[in-house]
């Protein structure tokens, strides 16, 4: 179970204070529901499938091959660094935050450092010698 931070409406879940106790959450007991974690997941990475299925020919019509992958793993961890962060079952912390966290605001980095690589060609090059690994057509 993946314990998450105390929501305060009556729309998240209720675990009961033996989960709570066996999961290493004791203090807990009193608080009636939290928030569920795993459907904002679940969630975030339907709307991501949706965003790069429907919106990639749409929006990233000269993309290079491989970099629709970079662009998903930037977006599915950013989400990853938010949900992380909202969870309260134990894990190793570093700094004051779950490593989970720590893990996925690296490979969020290196994503977006990637990503930031791409830059169009300034040295003059023909458009056609420049983007010979491009998709064109999905």
């Amino acid at each position: 179970m993946l314990a998450s931070i105390p929501s305060p409406s009556t729309n998240g879940i209720c675990i009961g204070p033996f989960e709570l106790r066996f999961d290493g959450l004791a203090g807990y007991e009193k608080v009636p529901t939290f928030h569920p974690t795993f459907l904002y997941e679940a969630l975030w990475n339907l709307a991501l499938a949706g965003l790069l299925v429907w919106g990639a020919p749409r929006l990233f019509r000269h993309l290079k091959k491989g970099r629709l992958f970079v662009i998903y793993v930037a977006e599915y961890t950013a989400g990853r660094v938010i949900i992380e962060s909202m969870r309260i079952d134990p894990a190793n912390p570093v700094g004051g935050q779950r490593i989970n966290v720590w893990v996925s605001a690296g490979v969020l980095a290196l994503a977006l450092t990637s990503l930031a690589g791409d830059h169009p060609n300034t040295d003059g090059a023909n458009a056609e010698d420049r983007d010979t690994e491009v998709m064109d057509h999905w």
